[in-house]
């Protein structure tokens, strides 16, 4: 029935996304897309065409139903994957976490387009939508996003597309001019970009990367990274640890990896056979017990001392640490179970929160006087929560120097430790756990608090759930299944080893200069060297884009220098302050030649006694409209520099 709705289909093309597919489909058999998206929309959870289609590259089996979009385009199966990014989110990333992650090296809201692919073969390519492809690998042409004519970003699925219009003025897109890349050095990292991206797509459906081990995967990179002298930042330095250590679920993103990879010159798939040394990851899982702080609760038996003092730790499959965002070095004390931290703002070790003193000072004299709960509440202004938070704390350490049989109703066994187990897998909040305490188990909220503290109750919350990071005595774990097979335990490094245990055929020069010539050359005179060569690059980049009429950025002398600002900053000062000076020099240039420009596009309209206006200066300027619109740039007070370059022409 659906298949005979449709009388043509034509060939998927290699390399052509899902969405470009249907869109093509749609446009030859003249229907609208939002007529097929209705024949292959997955109704139980789309119910019309909107924001969802412009996911469709990405995880097409949520979005579409598979058995229809089978009948109606006779494809095979197995070609969704081929032509989504769907078998690399869900191996690379896992299914969940590659729907946010994976997104973000992407660009889903607008489509990227290159005009001689369209008018060769009508097909938007999948790996176009890559953000840091921005050249065609065949024409070599910069991908366009926006209509020349009228600036308009294109969405990525709609109507217009199909036909090749722009969806806001309809301009033919297929009749916009081609921008030819001609910097030899951009067209190579492009190309390098097409081809790990075509790399990761190919090993998405092979078994050696079945499951990717981001753990292994991070240390991997850290290693090559200190091995190579490749400056990281501060923050990406932290996230691959963490992930190495296991304190934290995170992923090693795509934009990362490859950008490492690239600065040493091996590829995705000779990273799996390197071999990360044991000497290499100890260091990793040292924790620095001297940083945590003495207990300060007036009542433990350990007060002023470190010796029950561990340190809660973030776990591989939960997340929770309490406070983390106000408290760092978060710990607990075995002794009297109070939480200790370092307060983040005036950096200084104390009770999370002062609950030390709220119990011991203000609650505990209160209670002992016989004062009422509601009265204690309405004096201290506290949450009922909060205060029966406090009250159970105190029944259950018996605190108090009255007597108080409340605690006697209560009685602690291992059916209550599951119960607590399951309700903190659900929440860590005392007060929902209190909440459905009473709802699963019938628990009064005082009941309930008395409980929560057990030291049982309390070791499983802050110790248990979080298996696999720490140990109960603080000492950290090996992950076995990061070194089991991964690991040459017998590798034995000496002090300036860098690269004996890495294997890779044709590549072990990248990694095994040692500095050769250490005895003979010093580091100064290295240096020297290294200025010398770097400064001749800065000139050949310069007389390049010289010669091109081109604006110099920083960040692409950086980039053709091969080295980061850190680096020049901590070695060749002199050369930084070079690059920031010829940048700011372009940019002068620049605007002197745009202007220049600008006022010979006048002068010719004047001349040719024709209308100056902004269409008309867009065209010969070849800028899109709304640039000159807008009156940024060259363009500001565009009505004095023509009044300006008219009176110019009169004169002469």
């Amino acid at each position: 029935m659906i298949k005979g709705r449709l009388t043509l289909r034509p060939d998927i093309i290699e390399g052509e996304s899902i969405s470009s597919y249907l869109l093509r489909l749609a446009n030859i058999n003249k229907i609208n897309i939002a007529q097929l998206f209705r024949l292959v929309r997955n109704e139980k959870k789309y119910i019309k065409v909107g924001s969802y289609v412009e996911k469709l590259d990405f995880y097409p089996k949520d979005i579409i139903k598979i058995e229809n979009f089978v009948s109606i385009t006779n494809l095979p199966i197995n070609l969704i994957d081929h032509h989504s990014f769907s078998s690399t989110i869900i191996k690379w990333f896992g299914d969940k976490a590659g729907k946010i992650i994976f997104l973000k090296e992407t660009e889903v809201k607008n489509r990227k387009f290159c005009l001689s692919c369209l008018v060769e073969t009508g097909a938007y390519k999948l790996l176009w939508q890559v953000k840091e492809i921005r050249l065609c690998n065949k024409h070599l042409t910069k991908l366009k996003s926006k209509c020349d004519k009228c600036g308009h970003a294109l969405p990525y699925v709609n109507e217009n597309i199909a036909l090749f219009k722009c969806c806001n003025c309809s301009a033919l897109l297929l009749e916009q001019e081609e921008q030819i890349e001609t910097n030899s050095f951009v067209i190579e990292s492009q190309l390098q970009c097409y081809k790990d991206w075509k790399l990761i797509q190919t090993l998405s459906s092979s078994p050696k990367f079945n499951s990717i081990n981001h753990r292994k995967l991070a240390a991997q990179v850290l290693y090559i990274a200190d091995n190579n002298r490749i400056k990281l930042k501060k923050h990406q330095m932290r996230r691959l640890r963490n992930i190495v250590k296991g304190k934290s679920d995170d992923r090693v993103t795509l934009n990362l990896l490859f950008s490492v990879l690239r600065n040493v010159g091996i590829n995705l798939e000779e990273i799996i056979d390197i071999e990360v040394p044991i000497s290499y990851l100890r260091p990793l899982f040292r924790t620095n017990v001297s940083k945590l702080g003495r207990c300060l609760s007036p009542w433990c038996n350990y007060r002023g001392t470190k010796f029950k003092m561990k340190r809660i730790m973030k776990s591989t499959t939960q997340r929770y640490v309490p406070f983390r965002h106000k408290f760092d070095l978060v710990s607990v004390c075995t002794g009297c179970w109070m939480r200790f931290g370092v307060n983040k703002e005036t950096e200084k070790w104390e009770c999370l929160f002062d609950e030390a003193n709220l119990i011991y000072y203000k609650v505990k004299p209160l209670y002992e006087n016989g004062v009422s709960k509601t009265a204690i509440q309405r004096e201290l202004k506290l949450p009922i929560f909060k205060l029966y938070s406090v009250l159970g704390y105190i029944l259950q350490y018996q605190l108090l120097e009255v007597d108080d049989n409340d605690e006697e109703k209560f009685q602690f066994s291992n059916t209550v430790l599951e119960q607590f187990k399951i309700l903190s897998k659900n929440s860590h909040s005392f007060k929902l756990m209190a909440s459905a305490a009473k709802k699963s188990y019938g628990w009064g909220v005082l009941e309930f608090s008395y409980l929560y503290w057990h030291p049982e109750v309390q070791r499983n919350i802050a110790f248990k759930e979080n298996r696999g990071d720490k140990k109960e005595d603080g000492k950290t774990k090996m992950p076995n299944s990061l070194l089991v097979d991964e690991i040459n335990e017998e590798i034995s490094l000496v002090v300036r080893e860098i690269a004996a245990s890495l294997e890779i055929v044709e590549k072990n020069e990248l990694f095994a200069e040692i500095r050769k010539d250490e005895t003979i050359y010093t580091k100064r005179d290295n240096l020297l060297a290294e200025k010398i060569i770097i400064y001749n690059k800065i000139n050949e980049l310069v007389q390049s884009k010289t010669e091109k009429e081109e604006q110099i950025h920083v960040k692409e002398i950086y980039k053709y220098i091969s080295k980061t600002y850190s680096y020049l900053v901590r070695n060749h000062i002199d050369i930084k302050k070079y690059i920031s000076k010829i940048a700011n020099a372009s940019k002068v240039n620049q605007t002197e030649i745009k202007r220049k420009k600008l006022k010979e596009a006048i002068k010719k309209l004047y001349l040719e006694k024709q209308e100056i206006t902004p269409d008309k200066l867009s065209e010969i300027l070849g800028v899109a409209e709304i640039s000159i619109s807008t009156g940024n740039g060259i363009f500001r007070r565009l009505g004095d520099t023509i009044n300006k370059t008219i009176n110019e022409i009169i004169s002469e």
